[in-house]
């Protein structure tokens, strides 16, 4: 969650250290390649629902400031 700078490093990393699958979500839509599937904003809940781990890279801003409450987490698949 949140694929900025540190965000595409980690999902570098994820991936060479041999993980099934990357998603990311960020606030606005994406040309490059990032990880295996990316999510932008407004497609919140389609991404969690395919997250058995999830790592928030996110400034805290108005934006993101409650962005991931106990509903949100709640449909997380683990």
């Amino acid at each position: 969650l949140g694929m900025g700078a540190i965000g595409r490093r980690v999902a570098d990393v994820l991936k060479g250290a041999g993980a099934k699958a990357v998603l990311g979500y960020g606030r606005r839509e994406r040309r490059e390649e990032i990880g295996d599937e990316f999510y932008h904003a407004g497609r919140l809940r389609e991404f969690l629902v395919q997250c058995d781990v999830l790592i928030g890279l996110l400034p805290h801003t108005t934006e993101t400031d409650g962005l991931l409450g106990k509903d949100a987490l709640s449909v997380c698949t683990k």
